[in-house]
């Protein structure tokens, strides 16, 4: 996956030369790259593969993730990744969602932010994951 830093100038797929200051990056990991962890609101992850129903951006194929393989001991992910919402298996890493916030800032992340939270405990930015609490 293409690798951004939280919080930077979001510019994967778009064709303005200019990119938008108020659309925002977060959770496009790499395993190359550490990124934060720790302890995430349970109502997070839910609230995102909501979100997952209405993706944009949708890509040919998926991306799987690295981070399992990365473990002690490996614990590969399943390819595709896919999580619940209920009993509804919902699949990740074709695509992105974003999360509006009430400052006017829209952050874009991909699908995969979900598994990563969930499972690798990745801790996105704080102004993101208030961003979320108000959905």
């Amino acid at each position: 996956m293409t690798y951004f830093a939280d919080l930077t100038p979001y510019g994967y797929h778009t064709f303005q030369p200019i990119p938008d200051p108020k659309l925002l990056n977060v959770g496009w990991l790499d395993a190359s790259v550490p990124f934060a962890k720790g302890p995430v609101d349970a109502l997070v992850v839910p609230k995102l593969l909501l979100l997952r129903r209405s993706p944009v951006n949708l890509c040919r194929g998926w991306q799987g993730c690295p981070f399992g393989q990365l473990e002690s001991p490996p614990s590969p992910c399943p390819y595709p990744v896919s999580m619940l919402i209920g009993i509804e298996e919902i699949s990740l890493g074709n695509g992105e969602i974003r999360v509006p916030s009430e400052n006017g800032i829209v952050y874009a992340a991909p699908t995969l932010i979900c598994h990563y939270i969930d499972r690798h405990r990745y801790c996105p930015p704080n102004e993101f994951l208030m961003a979320v609490s108000k959905l």
